[in-house]
């Protein structure tokens, strides 16, 4: 979630926004798919003492209990090195300011498929990454994350299934999953809906990715290569 999700809860002058995100963000909690990043809970607080006009002029001791208290509901993403090489290079290559390009490195290292703001819409999509407006028109909060249901949990267990299938039946599937490169991880959470419980084929993988079908082809070989040689790949 971006910065202007957390401050749209608390501005009274647009009471249609501030209903749209305190929607979202009780939605996002009860499915347990929010996160933050510590570069928003700073812009945040920036934008929470700016004075009026600039800001919602809130005084900092109350500022920082609100932050303190986003800090500690949800999970925060952390910025390092990679982070900001990634976003050095998604500033040059497709014209994004910096701070936007960090958002973006953020989520997209973390394996994020989406950021919600108002404020990234000129780049809709950046390899895998979605830039989502919450507060547009056609917007629709159980469209986007609808609550789970019998099918989509049956869907993902089959993937999940077929997973362990192909891996000669190991234990824990997402475990090392998340120990491959970025790239193959995604690739393989998209392909048996690890995340949204949808399976795809490699052609629709490669239209959410913007890549070729040989690339996704070539991705998935190689995490299937690395999954057979993890320790933890051993068949029950």
């Amino acid at each position: 979630m971006d910065t202007n999700v957390l401050l749209y809860t608390l501005d009274a002058r647009e009471a249609g926004k501030r209903e749209l995100s305190l929607a979202l963000l009780d939605r996002l909690h009860s499915l347990g798919v929010g996160m933050l990043s510590v570069q928003v809970l700073g812009e945040f607080y920036d934008r929470l003492t700016r004075p009026l006009g600039k800001g919602l002029g809130i005084d900092r001791a109350a500022a920082r209990e609100l932050v303190q208290t986003y800090a500690l509901s949800w999970p925060v993403l952390g910025i390092n090195a990679r982070v900001v090489l990634e976003a050095l290079r998604a500033s040059a290559d497709h014209q994004v300011r910096y701070w936007d390009a960090q958002l973006w490195a953020t989520a997209w290292l973390a394996q994020v498929p989406i950021i919600l703001s108002e404020d990234l819409q000129s780049s809709p999509q950046l390899f895998g990454v979605k830039f989502v407006n919450p507060f547009a028109s056609d917007f629709d909060v159980d469209v986007a994350f609808p609550l789970p249901d019998q099918r989509g949990r049956a869907t993902s267990a089959r993937g999940i299934a077929r997973l362990r299938e192909l891996l000669g039946n190991v234990k824990d599937v997402e475990s090392l999953i998340s120990q491959l490169p970025i790239e193959q991880g995604r690739v393989l959470a998209l392909r048996f809906g690890l995340h949204d419980g949808r399976l795809r084929t490699q052609e629709q993988v490669a239209t959410e990715l913007g890549v070729s079908q040989a690339t996704v082809g070539r991705l998935e070989r190689s995490a299937f290569a690395r999954l057979h040689k993890f320790p933890g790949s051993q068949p029950e």
